[in-house]
């Protein structure tokens, strides 16, 4: 069936880790943003955390991590805080339930954001990701396809990044850089007018069961239901008009031409 419009908010994370392996490093800090499906920030103070690490921990980070998070002051900071990665969690979660309180709605977001659920779909993080949808919106997968189908002058104009690898920081600029591949690839350049409430059901990828009236109902009973609804409001609208069988001319049910209306 042909997809329907989303309306459910984006739940933007960044994290720092001590490294990328899996099985030995753990996440450092992280910030999250939620913005609503056209990427208006829902809350402009996000939620920003810094995990505590002891000294042992710190000391085991390769090269890189061991530069890099020297120089922006994330060590200290881990060594500093009280926070343990569960309560972080907790935190987490209570920030993204209030607002987005439908479980499996929102979609993670964020620049290769798959690395940074290969952790958040861990301990003590789970909970988190159990929330969210499990699709993802990756903001670098729209960019690599703009590397290889997009005009250069688009290229040219993208916003530039700063590279300082500081969660707030960089998940800001993922959101950025969303807001204008949205307006250059998706709205031809132009902003976005308001568009009227949609009837038609929005049924998700995971969906289960949904309640039409009393009962439940299967995602594609609710796409029969709702079509059907609209079909026969047609059929009666066009029978007022006089296109009816009893004006005499063809009847909609023999009409090929109108046979979609209950698709």
């Amino acid at each position: 069936m042909p997809e329907s419009r989303s309306k459910h908010p984006l739940v933007w994370i960044d994290c720092e880790m001590t490294g990328l392996d899996l099985s030995k490093d753990t996440v450092m800090s992280l910030c999250c943003f939620v913005t609503d499906a056209q990427l208006n920030l829902l809350d402009d103070k996000g939620y920003e955390a810094v995990i505590h690490h002891t000294q042992e921990q710190l000391d085991a980070m390769g090269e890189w991590c061991t530069n890099q998070h020297g120089k922006t002051g994330l060590t200290a900071q881990c060594l500093a805080s009280d926070k343990d990665a569960e309560t972080v969690s907790k935190e987490l979660l209570e920030y993204i339930q209030r607002y987005c309180p439908e479980r499996k709605k929102a979609l993670l977001a964020g620049n290769t954001v798959h690395a940074d659920r290969a952790f958040l779909v861990q301990q003590p993080y789970t909970p988190v990701m159990k929330w969210l949808h499990h699709r993802i919106l990756d903001v670098s997968a729209i960019k690599e396809a703009a590397k290889r189908w997009a005009p250069v002058e688009i290229l040219k104009k993208s916003p530039g990044k700063q590279g300082l690898h500081e969660a707030r920081a960089d998940i800001l600029e993922s959101i950025e850089e969303a807001r204008y591949y949205r307006r250059v690839f998706f709205q031809n350049g132009a902003e976005p007018k308001a568009e009227a409430e949609e009837s038609t059901a929005e049924v998700d990828g995971d969906a289960h069961a949904s309640i039409i009236g009393d009962r439940e109902v299967k995602p594609k009973e609710i796409t029969q239901e709702v079509g059907a609804a609209k079909a026969q409001t047609t059929v009666q609208s066009l029978e007022a008009e006089g296109f009816g069988a009893t004006s005499g001319k063809p009847n909609l049910d023999r009409n090929g031409g109108n046979r979609d209306l209950a698709s």
